[in-house]
């Protein structure tokens, strides 16, 4: 799995409100994935559920792909929800997470997240992840400072330098 989270900031666990938590995320090269967890701390067995959306610039699309996995009640860990989904080099993507009922308050459900700011989702602002530049995180848009704490697995591994070396013998 790809780790999402900031290369070099220090995480916090906080309340982040009931909407949606997501990233935006450039796609460097084409990857499919198996599952997208997120880091949260569940008080109440729930459904979690994650959904997969276009954004032109900044501005939030359409819903292209959504998956639901029941989750149990625990302590701050991957949540994984697995979903089938082709994401394509050189697209925008969000990809965000909430609960049946929303995140709840302050002393139930808690997700982990990062200090991280690019409302404008300015590339060179972003980070590079493996097939994802990581541009900002999301709540009810993309103006605040909390980026949650996201992986993705893949389907199918990208190959290493050395795999690329092997098949041209």
């Amino acid at each position: 799995c790809q780790d999402l989270g900031h290369p070099s900031s220090q995480t916090k666990v906080g309340d982040l409100g009931p909407s949606d938590r997501g990233i935006a995320v450039d796609i460097n090269r084409t990857v499919e994935v198996s599952s997208l967890a997120i880091n949260a701390l569940i008080d109440f067995k729930n459904t979690l559920t994650v959904k997969i959306r276009e954004v032109n610039g900044a501005t939030l699309g359409p819903v292209l792909h959504s998956a639901s996995a029941t989750v149990s009640a625990g302590p701050l860990d991957f949540r994984e929800v697995p979903i089938e989904f082709t994401f394509h080099e050189g697209l925008r993507y969000d990809i965000s997470f909430n609960i049946t009922g929303g995140w709840g308050d302050l002393y139930d459900d808690q997700l982990e997240y990062y200090q991280f700011d690019n409302p404008n989702l300015i590339p060179a602002s972003g980070f590079d992840v493996g097939s994802f530049k990581i541009l900002d995180g999301r709540g009810k848009s993309y103006n605040n400072i909390e980026l949650p704490h996201i992986r993705a697995c893949l389907a199918k591994p990208c190959p290493t330098t050395w795999d690329l070396y092997l098949s041209t013998e």
